[in-house]
């Protein structure tokens, strides 16, 4: 085979590897799942505030506070949604975290296991390995959860598709950093959602608008 031929010959079989390796990610990309929604309050309440976090990241362990409180005051005026949104090459732990709540979601435990990650972030965002994985699961017990079936269901494809399938809808709401706040679909600033007065006063305008 002469010099063009070789040329010819390494870029199909470039071609091709970057074929397969497309098709793998996209067969990942298209895991479904049956794991709805992670909502609080009043699903059928007029306003909405949809927040994309990743569990590692300090901005969103800052604010979670804020909006734990928000979701008390508001009660049954507002839902609230969280979805994951792990940005993997800035905080390697915390699609393994967005796992962790998801599993515990599968026993009824999300928000529990969703309060637990925010309020001791520092405790396991630099963890690695085995002793990231233990410290989720002994949250899990804490929780009273089924640990074979926590740790089973962290590695599952119903979890696996339900990060994917928020990490979707994120990027197609232009999200591209955490965390990214929704308020009944109008993109919040980070002068609304970093500070307490401002977010609220945003959502009870849209109260106040919704109940006309």
């Amino acid at each position: 085979m002469n010099a063009k031929g070789w040329i010819i010959f390494s870029i199909i079989i470039v071609a091709l590897l970057g074929g397969l390796i497309w098709l793998q990610n996209s067969k990942k990309e298209a895991v479904t799942t049956t794991i709805g929604e992670h909502t609080a309050g009043n699903q059928s309440a007029k306003v909405t505030l949809e927040e994309y976090g990743d569990y590692q990241c300090p901005g969103c362990g800052q604010v979670e506070p804020t909006i734990a409180k928000l979701r008390k005051d508001f009660g049954d005026k507002v839902q609230f949604i969280f979805r994951n949104f792990p940005l993997a090459s800035y905080h390697p732990n915390a699609r393994a975290a967005a796992a962790a709540a998801e599993a515990a979601g599968l026993q009824g435990k999300f928000w529990e296991m969703h309060d637990a990650l925010y309020g001791n972030q520092s405790a396991w965002q630099d963890l690695r390995g085995t002793k990231r994985d233990s410290y989720f699961e002994n949250q899990a017990q804490a929780l009273g959860l089924n640990l074979d079936q926590f740790k089973s269901d962290i590695k599952s494809d119903n979890v696996i598709g339900k990060i994917n399938s928020d990490v979707k809808k994120g990027k197609d709401q232009g999200v591209d950093a955490t965390p990214n706040f929704y308020l009944n679909g109008r993109k919040l600033s980070n002068d609304d959602w970093n500070n307490e007065a401002n977010l609220r006063s945003a959502i009870q305008k849209a109260v106040d608008e919704a109940s006309k």
